[in-house]
């Protein structure tokens, strides 16, 4: 008896709007409620209504209402899984589900006036995605009895706005997917 074969990244050039109906996006996010460069921008600016999602589900983190953070291990190390919201579609974007993998609590240089956390360290952004894939897995799994294999695409999150190394993050990926039957596919704007 063979052993199935192990779970691998393709690749594709490819741009946001051209992402399939029924795929899941996944992107590197921070706990701080901005969706404020990179991929997570042009998610913001394809998808205001995923990006109202999230920027609430942050908030929500909060330990008290006024608090200007949500309270960190509320978000770090978590996926947020957004369905496709119908005022994003009639916008003429794909019905897609984006996943918010959230990597680092904070993003940039921290800011002492306004008490922004920055960008966590490379390790601790590892050790965030690791379980941020684990939470992203079991939610997929527990899902997975709806219909057909899921499709995945996401950039070479982490590699951007964090400065993450891609190969440490896409080891991550193929780690915690190993025997999943779905697949993924990383994608880079079309040339």
């Amino acid at each position: 008896m063979s052993r199935p074969a192990r779970f691998a990244l393709s690749h594709a050039h490819l741009a946001i709007a051209d992402i399939p109906a029924g795929a899941v996006v996944v992107h590197a996010a921070n706990g701080l409620g901005t969706w404020g460069s990179g991929v997570a921008a042009a998610l913001r600016a394809s998808f205001p209504a995923a990006y109202r999602v999230y920027a609430d589900f942050c908030a929500a983190a909060k330990v008290r209402p006024d608090d200007r953070w949500p309270a960190r291990d509320a978000v770090a190390g978590r996926c947020l899984l957004i369905p496709p919201q119908p005022g994003d579609v009639r916008r003429g974007g794909p019905a897609v589900t984006i996943a918010c993998v959230f990597t680092s609590f904070g993003y940039g240089r921290p800011d002492a006036g306004t008490g922004k956390p920055g960008r966590d360290p490379a390790g601790v952004i590892l050790d965030q995605t690791s379980q941020a894939l684990a939470d992203l897995r079991l939610q997929l799994d527990e899902a997975a009895g709806t219909g057909e294999p899921v499709a995945v695409y996401s950039p070479r999150f982490n590699s951007g706005a964090f400065k993450v190394p891609w190969e440490r993050t896409a080891s991550l990926i193929v780690d915690r997917f190993d025997g999943w039957d779905g697949s993924w596919v990383v994608f880079d704007p079309p040339p």
